[in-house]
């Protein structure tokens, strides 16, 4: 499977600096596609017809590909499309101007959507021979989230992959009762008995039959090419051992949502980065123990027999664990001392539900 290297090569489109006010929640999320035929929908919400704030963060797209998020007020609902259309073109002009470059498009008028612009033939090469993934969810205790997060997973559009959900240390029956009532066709059920979020992903491990290992949270939503993204990072470059993508809020109703998404946790932009095997001569002291700009654990696969030769993730480290986290970014760190190259595809998109409380966000 040989996808262009052109996958890690796009052009740099960073992103904006947000300053959402927490005084104007709830602020609406959704995405738009500013190709011909442009459209905007709601994410995390059945539809715009139950949205009343007129304040909306959209992540914007072209041709399928994040460019940057944008914010707009919308104060009547049936000009959504018009006016973040505008905004993203006003905001975003050079990454707009430079996608379409690379895709030998002279304008968005030009833009002919029957025709398969460049930049989704990486996605299709890959799907003619796709790795088999496995999606592994560890949960505990949180079967309304969990629901969200597979029905997203059920309609992946992608060919060959398993999901496995872990259900961490219950203290009910409430997620089995769920994977075998409701998902019983599209997930399978594993019981890990001590407590913490490296042991259940290393229970996970230990099922998989997949070539490729792909992590999500329960309290994501996975965007349909979430899977077909991440095995395109893997075949970008030579050794790639592990692949992170893009995360994005699901909804931002609370003050202290808002507040997580205005310090950029979990921003790592959209520019698609290949940092290379700490064997390489990084310039860089510190490298690979910066490992948190490589991405973040609700959203990482790894090759099966890159992760299985580190030991899997480390119990002492990760959420339920007394470090409270860091089990992701440890893999990272071991992944690159390896010498294996990690790949951050922001094509790979997940919608994240960040804390609702305060309290839940300090304790985070």
């Amino acid at each position: 499977m040989n996808a262009p290297q052109s996958t890690l090569q796009r052009p740099n489109l960073q992103r904006p600096t947000l300053a959402l006010d927490p005084s104007h929640v709830p602020i609406r999320v959704v995405e738009i596609e500013i190709a011909q035929p442009a459209w905007v929908r709601s994410v995390g919400q059945p539809s715009d017809d139950t949205l009343t704030s007129d304040h909306v963060l959209a992540l914007v797209r072209l041709h399928g590909h994040p460019l940057g998020l944008v914010q707009a007020r919308v104060p009547a609902l049936y000009r959504t499309l018009d006016i973040l259309l505008d905004t993203a073109h006003a905001e975003l002009a050079p990454a707009i101007a430079d996608h379409l470059a690379a895709d030998g498009i002279l304008d968005l008028t030009a833009d002919r959507s029957a025709v398969l612009p460049r930049c989704r033939r990486g996605m299709i090469d890959v799907l003619i021979d796709p790795p088999p993934i496995s999606v592994i969810v560890a949960t505990r205790e949180r079967p309304d989230r969990l629901e969200q997060c597979l029905t997203s997973l059920s309609r992946l559009e992608y060919p060959r992959y398993e999901v496995i959900v872990v259900d961490n240390a219950p203290t009910t029956d409430l997620t089995e009762r769920l994977v075998r009532d409701r998902f019983a066709a599209t997930a399978r059920y594993a019981r890990e008995p001590v407590r913490g979020l490296a042991a259940a992903h290393n229970r996970g491990l230990e099922a998989a039959q997949g070539y490729l290992v792909a992590f999500t949270d329960d309290d994501v939503i996975v965007d349909r090419d979430w899977l077909t993204a991440i095995a395109e990072g893997f075949a970008g470059g030579v050794d790639v051992g592990c692949v992170t993508g893009l995360i994005v809020p699901a909804e931002l109703e609370t003050p202290a949502q808002v507040r997580l998404e205005a310090t950029g946790a979990f921003a790592k932009g959209f520019t698609p980065r290949l940092h290379p095997g700490a064997q390489r001569g990084v310039n860089e002291p510190l490298y690979p123990f910066t490992a948190g700009r490589f991405g973040s654990g609700a959203n990482m696969a790894f090759t099966a027999a890159v992760l299985r030769a580190q030991g899997g993730f480390d119990p002492a480290v990760g959420a339920g664990s007394l470090a409270r986290g860091g089990d992701d970014l440890l893999a990272f760190f071991r992944t690159a001392a390896a010498g294996h190259d990690i790949a951050y595809t922001p094509d790979a998109v997940v919608w994240h539900h960040h804390r609702r409380t305060e309290q839940a966000l300090r304790d985070q």
